[in-house]
């Protein structure tokens, strides 16, 4: 972790800045270590990301599920590809007024996004690659939509603004600031 990376975490703040790329998971590793350390206490992960590496992408996933406090997601900027899913995993998904979402086909070298629409070749891939067909289960959980709605939304592949994010389920809740995040935990601590 470099030293911006370590004073976030102080704040309970995770950072998934860039492409999601192998260092992405040795920092997330990292921090949820020493989190974990720390009693595993709620924490807030920031996503401005373009996506990347699915095998990365999904392992984060289930650091995500694996780790015990809660977690708020929060999309600033854009969450596009994998960090779209990454970002499902959190328990409260939030987005900023101007920040995007795009969810669309899982792509992996040496097969074609094609095959994706040949429902034989689509059990082939279910077959073979069963880790990467995880992240439409994941959308689909999350957003309470069918697989057949996911993978229609995702052959559009086209981002969708904070409103239209809400609507389709990819997101909990818009915020402007971070005063304005209300997870649903909070009210039963209060009771």
């Amino acid at each position: 972790m470099n030293d911006i990376q370590k004073k976030l975490l102080e704040k309970r703040k995770i950072d998934i800045l860039g492409k999601i790329e192998p260092d992405t998971i040795k920092y997330v590793r990292e921090a949820f270590q020493a989190l974990t350390l720390d009693n595993s206490p709620s924490i807030t992960l920031t996503i401005t990301s373009g996506g990347g590496d699915a095998d990365v992408g999904l392992d984060i996933c289930d650091l995500l599920k694996f780790y015990t406090g809660h977690k708020i997601g929060v999309v600033h900027g854009y969450a596009n590809s994998m960090a779209s899913i990454i970002l499902q995993v959190c328990d409260w998904r939030v987005i900023t007024p101007n920040a995007h979402i795009l969810i669309h086909h899982i792509r992996c070298s040496g097969f074609p996004l094609a095959a994706l629409r040949d429902e034989k070749k689509l059990q082939e891939f279910i077959k073979d690659k069963l880790w990467l067909y995880h992240g439409y289960e994941i959308l689909s959980a999350r957003t309470k939509k069918s697989l057949e709605e996911i993978f229609a939304e995702c052959e559009k592949d086209k981002s969708m603004d904070a409103e239209r994010s809400l609507a389709f389920g990819l997101v909990d809740q818009i915020i402007e600031t971070e005063a304005e995040i209300k997870p649903p935990w909070q009210d039963e601590s209060k009771k």
